[in-house]
This record gives structure tokens, sequence and C-alpha cells, in this order.
């Protein structure tokens, strides 16, 4: 049987969803939720942080304990129980400048995350079947604020060039094996949404745990107390966390928290 009375040290715990908490079919498992729930249970909040928008993530946590708290699109969202707490958006002006650099190129894949909808133009139900999007064209004209503008398979060297040009407009991650390229809302990570949640519940940092496996999770990985990199995790993750769990399809966040609450 657990003690629960034996959960003191860390008071938060933050989840990034694919690669971590998902294993590689896209499923919670039954161990993972177990878990979850009896640390949410003992007094631990459980914030559930992806790179993702609030509408697959509410399909995606559907099987635990509500969460406390749910951050998109790597930290311009921040979701309350069901109450919008804070949102971010790309300035029009930055994301024109933007559409208007990418468009140099010849078949640039471009979507954009406007209001929980995502326009691309080009077919995403290929990277993603059954996703619900609408095709745009992408002038710059009538740019509309979004919350974040991704570009699929941007070659390394094109990758390096826009980050030179934009790197000081916006926040950029290249994520899912260097495939995907994520512009968010200058300052805007998933650090920087804990730091919200933190000071709205009152908790230190040190007081947290994240659990995290793409680029998109260092900053939160290297400043929260206890920064849990994946084995599945990328090389530069695993540096800076204090330490390595299983692989998600090893049920890696459950075994770490039972070792850290000393669960048995």
């Amino acid at each position: 049987m657990w003690d629960l009375r034996r959960i003191t040290v860390y008071k938060i715990i933050s989840l990034d969803l694919d690669g971590t908490l998902l294993d590689s079919y896209g499923n919670v498992s039954e161990m993972n939720i177990e878990v979850i729930r009896m640390c949410q249970s003992a007094g631990a909040l459980i914030v559930v942080s992806t790179g993702r928008p609030p509408r697959y993530t509410k399909f995606s946590v559907h099987k635990l304990a509500t969460p406390d708290y749910v951050v998109c699109y790597n930290g311009a969202v921040i979701y309350k129980g069901e109450k919008l707490v804070e949102e971010s958006f790309l300035p029009t002006s930055t994301g024109a400048k933007i559409i208007n650099y990418l468009n140099r190129f010849k078949n640039m894949q471009i979507a954009m995350e406007i209001n929980d909808k995502v326009f691309a133009n080009f077919d995403l139900s290929r990277i993603s079947p059954g996703i619900i999007f609408q095709f745009d064209n992408f002038s710059s004209k009538g740019m509309r604020k979004c919350s974040k503008i991704l570009v699929n398979e941007m070659s390394n060297k094109d990758y390096i060039s826009f980050k030179e040009v934009f790197d000081k407009e916006c926040n950029i991650a290249r994520t899912n094996k260097g495939s995907l390229v994520e512009i968010m809302p200058q300052g805007v990570s998933k650090w920087s949404a804990l730091k919200v949640i933190l000071e709205i519940e009152g908790i230190d940092y040190k007081d947290a745990i994240a659990f995290g496996d793409d680029t998109n999770d260092y900053e939160i990985i290297k400043h929260v107390g206890m920064g849990v990199a994946m084995e599945n995790g990328v090389a530069e993750l695993k540096k800076i966390a204090k330490r390595t769990a299983k692989s998600n399809d090893n049920n890696g966040v459950a075994h770490t928290l039972k070792e850290i609450f000393d669960f048995c």
C-alpha cells in the first residue's frame, strides 16, 4: 500500500504528452494513469504541458483525473481547469514578416494555429489522419494573430538562416526529430507558462518536477527542481536533466514518480 503522507517534497508535476506521457501509439498506459491519480489525490498539482493545441490535448488526457492546469502551444495558452488563465499571440507584424520570408522558398509547408483551428497550405491529413484544418495560401495581407506557426520539413540550412533572422522576434523550437519547426511568441515557452502557474499557486520552482523528451522541453527541464528526461528523448535534453526516466513505451513517468516519492 502506498503511503500518501510521504509526498512532501514536490508539490507540482508538469507532464509533456507526445514522447513522454503518451506511448508511441498515442495512448496513456493504465500504470501512468494510476500513479498520476495517486499523486493528485495526495495533493500534488498536475500540469499537462504540450506543444499541441487545446482540441488535441482535451482528447489525449480524458482518461486522467482532471489536470489542474493544461498548457498548450508550448506555453502560449494556459488553462486552469476550463478557465483560460493566459493567452499569448505572435504580433501580426511579426507573423506577416515570417510568412513573407517563408514564401521566398518553393513549396514551403506552413501551418498556423488560430483560435484552436489549424490553417495550412498543404494536406495535413497525411501527417495527422483525421485532423480538421482549412487551406490557406498564406499571403501576409490580412494576417491574423496566431498562437503558433509551424513549418514542416525545413532543411537544416534553411532553419539556420531562419533562426538568424527571427531569433530575437519569436521563440523557435525544432522538434519531432528535426522535422518540425515551431514558432511561438517571444518569451513564450513551457517554462514561462509554468512560472505563471507557480506564482498563482505560491509554489517555489524547486518544488516542481517536469518530464519531457524534446527540445521544446529544454528550458523547463533545466530550471525546475527535478527535471526528468525520457530515455527516448533527445541527447541535449538528457545532458541537462537531473535524472532520466524509462522510455514512454515503458511507463517511464510512472516508474520515476514511484521512485521519487518512494511509492511501494
